[in-house]
């Protein structure tokens, strides 16, 4: 395990491209990787919801972790995600990520079954105690188990080597409490939804996971630029024109908008483990992303 870096400012999570025999495409994460450097992205986000980390073995992860922590090459901290409810696997696949070279572990909930905050709290104390490695935790609404602003801070005033919250709840209340009672003075909060990155930077928080970065980093570069130079004024203004990118993103369906966006902005993301009708985008559909994003002088 490398060194602690502090996650700060714009970073991606990664989505996947597949090969059209349904395997990872490698190759075209290795220029993803290089991609998301070359255009000013501070970390990389791995394994997360919207890279379809659970539709993949444990093996496939383990690869594409490695396949992310190589390209990097120390150049920018790739964080892993855990999107596995089971305890044994979920373990397991820390080590595999640990020796794949992870810069920090990110806990998510476990879904499908409705976990307690008893169970929840037997579930995250596992996985925090098998690592001494930097612990993140994730707060995903996906997952219909989550964490509140108490148990969080229990675990983050309890585990020295937690040092961090990704927030997709979108709750500033959520998120305010939570502040309120974690005592560590450098706790990383992280902004886990494009829609939230001013508040939680306004807040006390220190960057955002994008997925609009996928395809457009510059815009998500610049609020965190305007915000941690004081411009707060530029900050706001440049939130309102990330919400106008991610409404002409949203408007594909599940993550069609974003693949289609990134293919247009010059990194192709191609294939899915979804059924094709699911991510496909009517012609109409494809003109009016298009449009909208030539209107933002995207493209």
């Amino acid at each position: 395990m490398k060194q602690y870096p502090r996650f700060r400012g714009a970073m991606t999570e990664l989505t996947i491209s597949y090969l059209p025999n349904g395997g990872i495409d490698h190759g075209a994460i290795r220029h993803m990787v290089d991609w998301q450097v070359d255009h000013g992205i501070q970390a990389i986000f791995a394994n997360g919801i919207s890279s379809e980390s659970y539709m993949m073995t444990l093996d496939e992860q383990e690869q594409l972790v490695q396949t992310m922590c190589r390209s990097a090459g120390g150049r920018i901290p790739v964080m892993c995600n855990l999107m596995i409810p089971g305890y044994r696997d979920a373990i397991d696949m820390i080590r595999r990520y640990e020796d794949a070279g992870a810069d920090a572990i990110c806990i998510t909930p476990p879904y499908l079954a409705s976990y307690s905050d008893q169970a929840l709290r037997e579930y995250f104390r596992r996985l925090i105690e098998s690592t001494q490695a930097p612990v993140y935790i994730y707060n995903a609404p996906q997952t219909n188990n989550l964490l509140s602003p108490q148990l969080l801070a229990e675990l983050a005033n309890e585990y020295p080597h937690v040092r961090g919250y990704k927030d997709s709840t979108q709750s500033v209340v959520h998120l305010e409490t939570a502040m309120g009672l974690i005592q560590n003075p450098e706790f990383e909060y992280i902004a886990g939804s494009d829609s939230t990155i001013f508040t939680t930077l306004a807040l006390g928080g220190c960057g955002i996971i994008s997925f609009i970065s996928i395809a457009f980093p510059q815009p998500i570069i610049q609020l965190c630029d305007a915000w941690f130079a004081g411009d707060v004024d530029l900050a706001r203004e440049r939130q309102a024109f990330v919400m106008k990118i991610r409404d002409v993103l949203r408007k594909g369906g599940n993550s069609a908008g974003y693949k289609y966006a990134s293919a247009l902005a010059g990194c192709p993301i191609q294939g899915s483990r979804y059924p094709d009708s699911l991510l496909y985008l009517e012609e109409p559909v494809r003109q009016e992303i298009k449009r909208g994003l030539e209107e933002l002088d995207l493209i």
